[in-house]
């Protein structure tokens, strides 16, 4: 990595990851610092989580990233099936180039450790000279 600057938020599902990561890239925000990127807000059913949405820290703007019901116009990754478009508008999200600014993505997990989703974009941001980022990195426990 070449003088970037990568902040962690790291846990468990369930534990908080996506609440901190949205107090701490408001508080960025409100400080008028250049963030760019997303969280994905999580639904729950019968005490799992049953789909996400992915909503653009900048805007009111979100899509259904993906769910756990079967749809068969979504790709399978694990136990959810997830939306072609919204995985396109994540892609899009992160790729602005505007010097200076932090991208945040909520969250890499094993997804994108084997190169689905993400991962293209999340490896040119890492391999990007002086870039800063702000991440929530789950695992499994």
């Amino acid at each position: 990595m070449n003088g970037q600057k990568v902040f962690i938020i790291s846990g468990g599902q369930g534990e908080g990851k996506t609440t901190l990561f949205r107090k701490v890239s408001g508080l960025l925000i409100n400080n008028k610092k250049s963030l760019y990127g997303f969280y994905a807000k999580g639904e729950w059913e019968g005490g799992t989580r049953s789909r996400f949405f992915l909503c653009d820290l900048n805007s009111d703007a979100s899509m259904l990233l993906c769910q756990s019901s079967p749809d068969p116009s979504f790709k399978r990754h694990g136990r959810f099936y997830f939306s072609k478009d919204a995985i396109q508008f994540g892609h899009t999200l992160l790729s602005r180039k505007i010097p200076g600014s932090i991208f945040a993505i909520d969250e890499i997990g094993r997804f994108e450790l084997n190169g689905f989703v993400w991962a293209d974009k999340f490896r040119e941001l890492l391999s990007a000279e002086g870039q800063k980022l702000l991440i929530t990195l789950s695992f499994e426990r």
